[in-house]
């Protein structure tokens, strides 16, 4: 009948106190990262182990009070960690350059076993790549998959929206329906005597033309493929306009949206930015008269509406809508970008949902995807055409190329008489999307 203070599980760390929920917050934190707690820290480098060799050193990774294999290891690796200043690409260094890492896969008896007690490590257990490194692995190959993300680690400071005219039924904004739409915005363009540089970045989907002034700039019908314009020469002094022609296609209702970024750069180190907001105009009828000039009556057309921020929209984020770093963009990786059909099928798990290991084993749906998946299909056609083109055509080259960068192998001889069975003299783009897909499936790739 007594009521108990609240106390820290574990009152040895340390007590987690404070006035308000952010200073216990901060003082838990505090008590959580000391050194002093060696189970944070042999928790951190057993999951390590378990992601690189297949089985931690104490197994489940989420049951720590089971005995490890080897205590003298998970010990040292968890001190080795703190001395290392918490830094996890060193952790990975000492484990992927050690003679332990290097020792050759074996298969053990079964799942159960990996799980007993009484497992004794000889090597890595082979295990199938998981969905995001199959994924990272393709994209680089072959093709980027993806083009945008959802998060974007390098922390990108542009902020336009996704606009578009919008759709109301029944007093609600809707999904827009197929067609085109029209947009217009005027700006002014303080000091263009002291404008060293203005750049712009824009795209649309599904497809758009956008001029400047009247006059066209860029067009584009792949919203993936973003247009970065230096348009320095075109500004002039005083008020400018930007006027846009954009398509969404479909024969029925889906998401369209216009994404837009100009920077202007002045002499004396200042940046001002005009994005793409519920500052520009739209009209989804058909305008009259010359309506991309300034000198156009445009108050009849109504407020853009903003389908989506840069940061959270249907499309993600851009990975090319940058100004900077755009030659050798890298690919999407699958973990910054949202979970999707085909990476569900694959494993990876909804975000919602805390887990610490995944099935390796594999399904029936998986199977079906890897053979039948229209997504997987038209990525592998897709890499396909750019081996194609990359190889001149010439077969052997293919062959040779494909295996070192699939395989990290050469072909065998009996590999290389059933490879120029299947392309030919002259080989076309399916039969070298068949022989990707062919590649892309055996155990060789599909596991480590």
């Amino acid at each position: 009948g007594r009521f108990t203070q609240t106390s820290f599980l574990y009152p040895e760390l340390g007590q987690v106190e404070g006035d308000s929920i952010s200073d216990r917050l901060a003082s838990l934190v505090a008590v959580m990262v000391q050194p002093e707690n060696g189970r944070l820290y042999r928790t951190i480098v057993n999951r390590f182990w378990a992601q690189l060799f297949g089985r931690g050193i104490v197994a489940p990774v989420d049951e720590m009070d089971k005995l490890p294999w080897n205590q003298d290891l998970l010990d040292w690796l968890a001190g080795n960690f703190i001395e290392q200043d918490y830094d996890f690409r060193k952790l990975l260094k000492t484990i992927m350059t050690s003679r332990t890492y290097q020792l050759p896969a074996v298969a053990y008896e079964s799942a159960i076993a990996l799980r007993d007690e009484s497992f004794q490590f000889s090597g890595p257990v082979p295990r199938r790549l998981r969905a995001e490194q199959s994924i990272d692995a393709l994209s680089e190959i072959l093709q980027p998959f993806y083009h945008s993300v959802e998060y974007n680690p390098n922390g990108d400071t542009l902020a336009p929206d996704w606009i578009w005219h919008a759709e109301v039924e029944f007093d609600r904004v809707v999904l827009p329906q197929p067609g085109t739409r029209y947009f217009r915005r005027v700006f002014e363009v303080a000091n263009v005597e002291q404008l060293q540089r203005a750049e712009l970045l824009v795209t649309a989907d599904h497809s758009f033309e956008l001029a400047l002034n009247g006059a066209a700039i860029c067009s584009s019908d792949d919203w993936k493929e973003v247009d970065l314009v230096d348009i320095t020469s075109q500004l002039k002094g005083g008020k400018q306009i930007f006027a846009a022609q954009a398509e969404n296609e479909g024969s029925i209702a889906n998401p369209a949206g216009l994404l837009l970024t100009l920077r202007l750069s002045y002499q004396d180190g200042s940046t001002t930015y005009l994005n793409s907001d519920n500052d520009w105009l739209t009209t989804d009828e058909a305008p009259q008269g010359d309506w991309k000039s300034l000198a156009f009556v445009d108050t009849s057309w109504a407020t853009a509406h903003r389908y989506g921020r840069f940061r959270s929209s249907y499309w993600g984020q851009p990975l090319a809508f940058s100004f900077d770093q755009r030659e050798g963009l890298p690919f999407a990786r699958a973990s910054l970008v949202k979970l999707d059909p085909y990476m569900k099928t694959l494993g990876r798990p909804v975000r919602e949902n805390v887990t610490t290991s995944r099935d390796d084993e594999a399904t029936l749906l998986q199977a079906l995807v890897l053979t039948n998946g229209e997504f997987f299909n038209d990525q592998i056609a897709l890499g396909a055409k750019n081996w194609l083109e990359r190889s001149d055509g010439d077969p052997q080259k293919l062959a040779d190329n494909l295996y070192q960068q699939l395989l990290s192998r050469a072909p065998s001889r009996k590999e290389v008489r059933i490879v120029r069975n299947q392309l030919g003299e002259d080989p076309t783009n399916e039969q070298v999307a068949d022989l990707i897909w062919a590649m892309v499936l055996l155990p060789e790739f599909q596991f480590i």
